[in-house]
């Protein structure tokens, strides 16, 4: 659920990097933020097509937040995509933003 902070365990590739899936269920239209406390690609999708971001960037110095990337997104359930993550753990935080 957007808001709240979650744990998402990856699995290890063949690579030697870590990926995974979540979903979260969004209420409303509008545009929200995936944050991740380590480094990560993020990719969002809805009815199994990719979204594609519509900005990213950097969390303030000191907050604990490597990544965030930015979507439009419609009410419904979604998949929230981590790939090429050193850590088999990533903290994920989905916040609405406008």
């Amino acid at each position: 659920m957007p808001g709240k902070a979650a744990q998402v365990a990856l699995q290890q590739g063949k690579d030697g990097k870590y990926s995974g899936k979540a979903t979260v269920d969004v209420p409303s239209a509008g545009t929200y933020a995936v944050s991740l406390g380590s480094a990560a690609w993020i990719d969002l999708a809805e009815n199994g097509q990719v979204i594609s971001s519509i900005g990213h960037g950097h969390g303030p110095a000191c907050s604990g937040i490597r990544k965030i990337v930015r979507f439009t997104l419609h009410p419904g359930r979604h998949e929230v995509l981590l790939s090429r993550s050193n850590q088999e753990r990533v903290q994920v935080l989905i916040e609405r933003t406008d």
